[in-house]
């Protein structure tokens, strides 16, 4: 956050076009993101596992910590508002860094450790953590009356005890986060093509299923296991400028604007849409994604096949009706009727036929509203 917090709020710092449009652009790209991620949850029940829902919980930490940075501003007498943005950036800024922690240690529990009750077993202290340690943050900030305005945002501070509070609520578990997902990374990675090779020689004998059905889904797995370890270096590629401005900021504390800035502004908020894009091209995701579209497409061709059956009994029973029966005088007015009247021959629903055809063009305009619907 230090990229909306350059300098003292005495320092009359001015903000250019340039500064906050980056700050809108990369907030609203994530706040998408987040919303999609949310709306794919909810959408698709069989998203709804375990590194999805740490994914979720993410999600919902980047949307709020977003729309605190587009709340833009605030001047004296708008000072409720200045806490209201207050209290989202520093319960959200934390708990965006700790499920992303939680992801990392994830993997490496499951990959390093083999340990595979991580959903039964540490899902609820990831809870108590990731939130737990966020709200103790903001209780201490706010009983110590250190919230208010901070540069281009309201946030921590600018004072000593500010100062303090921002290293040990934000930055020294950033930073400490970084240095651990870069561990989780280089020990997964070295480990990752050992255990897949292990489970291919392992299991090949036991699989139902093709040699080349064999490979593709081990491809599968490595290619999710590659992409969910893509979220903590997320984490590492957008604040790694934030951290290097604060550093900067210590030990040159007069250090006017740079272009450092520019790029902290942008890459800070963007978290939340680069998550997005790894997390959409995992292929749990894809797959929930295009077995939607199939299955649409599918009841689609099956709603068309059942009008045109519908139209063809029409036209049969309309040619039956004009056909003059062999039997019938020529005096005869009407045509000798076998049994019932063909206006009122039962089908399979027990519906007369021309009720039929008059239900498969109702059925037709209809399908006209329901074809945007299925196939979109």
């Amino acid at each position: 956050m230090v990229a909306l917090t350059p300098g003292d709020e005495s320092d009359d710092i001015g903000y250019g076009p340039l500064f906050k449009t980056l700050n809108t652009v990369s907030s609203v790209l994530s706040i998408l993101g987040c919303l999609l991620v949310i709306g794919a949850f909810l959408g698709f029940p069989a998203l709804r596992r375990y590194f999805a829902r740490l994914v979720l919980y993410l999600a919902i930490s980047d949307l709020w910590l977003c729309t605190s940075f587009l709340m833009g501003e605030f001047e004296r007498p708008h000072y409720t508002k200045c806490v209201v943005q207050s209290m989202l950036g520093i319960f959200f800024g934390l708990s965006s860094v700790l499920w992303t922690v939680a992801i990392a240690d994830s993997i490496r529990r499951i990959v390093m450790a083999r340990d595979l009750t991580v959903e039964s077993r540490h899902e609820k202290r990831l809870h108590i953590v990731s939130w737990g340690l966020p709200l103790l943050a903001l209780g201490t900030v706010l009983l110590l009356g250190a919230s208010g305005p901070s540069g281009m945002i309201c946030w921590i501070e600018n004072s000593a005890l500010g100062t303090v509070l921002r290293l040990s609520t934000f930055y020294l578990p950033l930073w400490l986060a970084i240095a651990y997902s870069l561990w989780v990374y280089w020990c997964v990675s070295q480990r990752l093509s050992h255990l897949l090779d292990e489970v291919a020689s392992s299991n090949a004998d036991e699989y139902e299923g093709t040699a080349f059905e064999y490979h593709k889904d081990l491809e599968r797995q490595r290619r999710s296991l590659r992409l969910l370890m893509l979220l903590p270096l997320i984490l590492v590629f957008c604040w790694s400028p934030s951290s290097l401005r604060r550093l900067l900021d210590v030990i040159f504390p007069h250090m006017g604007r740079s272009v450092l800035d520019y790029v902290c502004v942008f890459t800070g908020p963007l978290q939340g849409f680069l998550n997005a894009l790894v997390y959409g091209s995992t292929p749990a995701v894809r797959d929930a994604i295009t077995g939607r579209f199939d299955h649409g497409a599918a009841k689609l061709k099956g709603l068309k096949s059942q009008l045109r059956m519908l139209r063809r009994k029409k036209r049969n029973f309309q040619n039956l009706e004009e056909e003059p029966s062999p039997d019938a005088s020529p005096s005869s007015p009407e045509p000798t009727m076998f049994g019932r009247g063909v206006e009122e021959s039962p089908t399979l629903d027990g519906s007369s036929s021309i009720q039929m055809g008059e239900k498969s063009q109702a059925k037709g305009l209809d399908l006209e509203e329901v074809v945007p619907v299925v196939a979109g």
